[in-house]
């Protein structure tokens, strides 16, 4: 075999293995890319579905306590109304609702004992449910309560209960008011969700029961796999990842998260197959470059060895034409002579001889230099991509976490918000409806329903005003409105407005001054606001009989406002995201909306001062602002 060939051979044979090794390693970190993408994928999928669970769920809370304040309902349960009438009245508002939601199939209401008294369903009348688990538990706790997946008992359809109980103005239970929704319906939430080729979502009920599932047969009956709610007792995670053997030749990854609110597990399954199939697709790609980078480097490799063996070719000839001089043996002297002289000759006459002269024999040292380089380089890109990957990963990570941040602290504020608004509503609809019935004819007592139904619509003026406000501020740039102000004068005034404030708080208030005259040129109504916002907080979350402690001091130019309290104290991970707009802290009970940091940071800012805090949890927290003097006044 020629030496040309030789070389060809060996290099297309380590492109080949070069190529091998690439597409096996790209192949595989590839599908750990793609695996871990897929993860991600499903486990917010999964936050997805739980929000729309929680969502739907809470809306048929808010509509079962809405039927519950009926007053057709209540007259009905007081022997004011018939049967025939209270069960037309219930068929017409579940067709209202069934006109915007559609999966609503009964509205029901049940005495004391549990019995059905009046339906929208004739053959639910008078069905006994005083053994249901959510009907005991509602009775127990006065409170709305949702079942797990049942089978209807008029109509076998399984279906999904929420009772609330009915009270009258001294609290008196009167009977409970119902609603009955299709567990088909829990389906149609992921059904926007796209999960690989085949993958599916699905829901556990309480009980083991499947709630939703692709396939409507396995509705009701036991989830056919080996997760259920025994896999998370004495455990504090929530989330469980398993691989199981669906066939002998299929397999699926699961993802099984428990919902805290409803005790339900959320499902989401994945054929492996399907975790695979881009990781394949990106294979045969792999394959089909490294086909033509073969062919392509066959031509290379003749070119690269015409270059690199040009030298030795030349060397060889050049020796082959002096070995000549070897048929001097056996002859004359002279024409010894003669052939020694023609075969140098023929060497000189050569252009081999005029090419090894001209190249030095570097083309071999140069290739070897050259795929030395090349290896290197090869290597850099290796490790380039690699860090790359590993950076896509975090970032994604990252992104997911950022996103689940900002739905959970969107849907806390509008839960908060929402539950307010409800409860002063609640309360002007009851006294409204009260003083339009009648009820009562002391005018006293309307007087007292009247001076209700004011305070509370005065409680929803100031939350939608404080709302707005916070919204408007957050979302544009502070606008300040300066004016000079003596510092002690100021300084004394915050000092009133909290001690003002603590008072009758059962909270023990200590105050420290350490001023001098200076001027400060500052928005006197939004710096009031942070000063107020920090007292308020530390109030809020203090328990009584501790104490609060501000601290007002002029430090050079520099003025410093301090709140110190003694509360709950924040954690770590908290005090990473407490400016964040509308964040609220993870064990926090007392009710807010999640601007006031993010607000009062931006107002300290926008006057040249900052904002920090410290804290230690179960100890207390330090809120400190500084705002600098006047120039004026130095």
């Amino acid at each position: 075999m020629k030496l040309r060939t030789r070389i060809t051979l060996i290099i297309c044979t380590m492109i080949v293995i070069l190529m091998v090794s690439l597409g096996t390693m790209l192949y595989f970190k590839s599908v750990s890319i793609i695996n871990k993408d897929s993860e991600t994928l499903m486990v917010s999928q999964l936050d997805r579905v739980q929000e729309n669970i929680d969502l739907l769920v809470n809306m048929n809370k808010l509509e079962t306590n809405e039927l519950a304040l009926d007053k057709k309902v209540e007259s009905f349960l007081l022997g004011k109304a018939d049967v025939p009438y209270i069960n037309k009245h219930l068929v017409n508002l579940m067709n209202n609702k069934n006109k915007t939601y559609n999966y609503y199939m009964d509205f029901f209401i049940l005495d004391t004992s549990g019995h059905i008294i009046a339906s929208c369903m004739p053959s639910a009348m008078n069905v006994d449910l005083s053994s249901r688990n959510y009907f005991i538990q509602s009775v127990k706790t006065k409170s709305t309560v949702t079942s797990d997946i049942l089978v209807g008992r008029a109509n076998g359809q399984p279906i999904v209960n929420t009772v609330s109980p009915i009270e009258n103005l001294s609290g008196e239970i009167l009977g409970y008011a119902g609603t009955a929704i299709y567990a088909e319906h829990f389906s149609k939430l992921a059904e926007n969700l796209t999960l690989g080729q085949s993958g599916y979502y699905a829901i556990i009920d309480s009980n083991d029961l499947v709630l939703s599932h692709p396939n409507k047969d396995l509705i009701g009956k036991e989830f056919p796999f080996n997760i259920n709610h025994k896999s998370f007792e004495g455990s504090s995670v929530n989330l469980i990842k398993q691989t199981v053997n669906v066939t002998s030749k299929e397999k699926e990854f699961q993802i099984f998260k428990l919902m805290k609110n409803t005790n339900w597990i959320l499902v989401a399954s994945l054929p492996v197959n399907d975790m695979y199939h881009k990781s394949k697709s990106f294979l045969y790609s792999v394959i089909i470059i490294s086909i033509i980078a073969l062919i392509f480097s066959i031509f290379i490799g003749v070119y690269v060895t015409n270059k690199i063996s040009a030298p030795i070719v030349a060397t060889t000839e050049y020796l082959n034409i002096i070995s000549k001089s070897n048929s001097i043996i056996g002859k004359s002297i002279s024409e010894s002579i003669e052939i020694l002289k023609s075969s140098y000759r023929e060497a000189d006459k050569s252009n081999s001889y005029v090419e090894i002269k001209d190249n030095n024999y570097d083309e071999i040292g140069r290739f070897q230099k050259s795929f030395k380089d090349a290896k290197k380089i090869f290597y850099i890109l290796l490790k380039r991509f690699e860090n790359e990957s590993d950076q896509l990963i975090n970032s994604s990570k990252q992104l997911a976490l950022t996103i689940e941040d900002i739905s959970s602290g969107t849907g806390k504020f509008i839960s908060t918000l929402s539950h307010e608004l409800k409860n002063s509503i609640t309360v002007i609809k009851g006294y409204s409806m009260g003083l339009k019935a009648g009820i009562t004819k002391d005018e006293a007592v309307k007087a007292k329903f009247i001076d209700e139904i004011y305070n509370r619509t005065e409680e929803i003026e100031t939350i939608i005003s404080d709302v707005l406000d916070s919204a408007y501020e957050a979302n544009k740039d502070i606008t300040l409105h300066k004016e000079r102000l003596d510092l002690k004068s100021f300084a004394l005034e915050l000092a009133a407005d909290a001690r003002e404030y603590l008072k009758n708080k059962g909270l023990t208030l200590q105050d420290y001054m350490d001023i001098d005259d200076a001027i400060l040129n500052i928005d006197k109504v939004k710096i009031k606001r942070v000063w107020n916002n920090l007292v308020s907080n530390a109030v809020k979350y203090s328990e009584a009989g501790s104490t609060v402690i501000i601290r007002i001091s002029k430090q050079s130019s520099i003025v410093k406002f301090e709140v110190q309290d003694e509360g709950m104290g924040i954690s770590e991970d908290d005090m990473q995201k407490i400016y964040n707009m509308f964040y609220r802290g993870t064990n926090v009970k007392q009710k807010g909306y999640g601007l006031g940091l993010f607000i009062s940071k931006s107002i300290v800012e926008a006057h040249g001062g900052q904002l920090n805090a410290k804290s230690e949890l179960g100890k207390g927290s330090v809120f400190c602002f500084s705002i600098n003097v006047d120039d004026d006044s130095k």
